[in-house]
C-alpha cells in the first residue's frame, strides 16, 4: 500500500499495519544498497517473521544512526500510532544527510564491520561479566550454606501429647 496512496487514504492504521512487520523498511533500505540481506526479510505476519525481519533491520539502523531498539520495534509491531511514521521520518532525514554527503550505500556498507566488531566485544563483555556475576552469585550461596546452623526441629505438640501419654501409661 505504500507504493500508492491507498495508505494515505485508508488513514493511519492501515499506514501501521503496512509497516508493522518490518518487510517494508527492509525494502526502503534494500534500494538505497543498505540492506543486503533483503532476500531473508518476510512478508508474512506472524511474530516469528516479524521477529526475523526487525532482527535483520536493527545493525542497519544502528549503523545509520537512526534511533532504534526492543521499544521502537515492539511499538511499530504492535502498530502504536505514529510509531512506523516517526522512524519513516528519522529514515527519511538520514538518507537525505547521507545523499548529500554524496556517500553510496558500498561506502555506507563498508562502514559497517568495524561498528559490527565493536558491538560483538561489547556482547562478549557482557556476556563474561553475566558469568562472572554468576560464579560469584554461587559462592556467596555455598558460603550462606556452609554457615547455615543445623536446628533441630521442635517436636509438635502431638508428639508431645502422645510421648506424655506413654509415660503415663508405663507408670500405671
Amino acid at each position: 500500500c505504500w507504493r500508492t496512496s491507498s495508505c494515505i487514504s485508508q488513514g493511519p492504521k492501515s499506514f501501521a499495519k503496512a509497516f508493522s512487520n518490518g518487510y517494508l523498511i527492509g525494502e526502503i533500505l534494500h534500494k538505497f544498497e543498505l540492506q543486503g540481506d533483503f532476500s531473508e526479510f518476510s512478508e508474512s505476519r506472524v511474530s516469528n517473521a516479524k521477529l526475523n525481519n526487525f532482527s535483520r533491520l536493527e545493525p542497519t539502523l544502528q549503523l545509520l544512526g537512526v534511533q532504534f531498539d526492543q521499544n521502537v520495534a515492539h511499538n511499530i509491531i504492535t502498530e502504536k500510532p505514529g510509531a512506523a511514521t516517526k522512524l519513516l521520518y528519522q529514515l527519511y532525514i538520514v538518507l537525505q544527510k547521507k545523499k548529500k554527503s554524496g556517500l553510496t550505500g558500498v561506502e555506507i556498507q563498508s562502514i559497517q564491520p568495524p561498528a559490527n566488531i565493536r558491538q560483538q566485544s561489547m556482547k562478549s563483555e557482557a556476556f563474561r561479566d553475566q558469568r562472572l556475576n554468576r560464579r560469584r552469585q554461587n559462592e556467596i550461596m555455598a558460603k550462606i550454606q556452609a554457615a547455615i546452623i543445623q536446628i533441630p526441629k521442635p517436636a509438635s505438640n502431638r508428639t508431645l501429647r502422645a510421648l506424655e501419654a506413654q509415660k503415663m501409661m508405663k507408670k500405671k
